[in-house]
């Protein structure tokens, strides 16, 4: 099963959609990224060419709203290290 949509926690440069949007096509990829800074350093919102995440929220992921997560993909990489208990 391939998914239609994907949220990626804590996206950082991105590195998840630069390697899967180009492979799999008509994806929804959606962003929830702590640090603001980062959705302009590394590109993270181009609404002009979607070539990285269709939808962006800049929060602490433990205050997210749950409809974010129900995704058919949801990577958490190089994010629960950084999560506080």
């Amino acid at each position: 099963h391939l998914p239609d949509t994907v949220c990626d926690v804590g996206p950082g440069e991105g590195t998840s959609a630069k390697l899967f949007r180009p492979v799999h096509k008509g994806v929804w990829w959606t962003a929830v990224e702590v640090h603001k800074p980062y959705v302009a350093k590394y590109t993270l919102r181009s609404t002009k060419t979607r070539t990285m995440y269709d939808e962006i929220h800049v929060e602490d992921v433990r205050n997210s709203a749950e409809h974010l997560f129900h995704r058919d993909l949801v990577i958490l990489g190089d994010v629960l290290e950084h999560v506080e208990r």
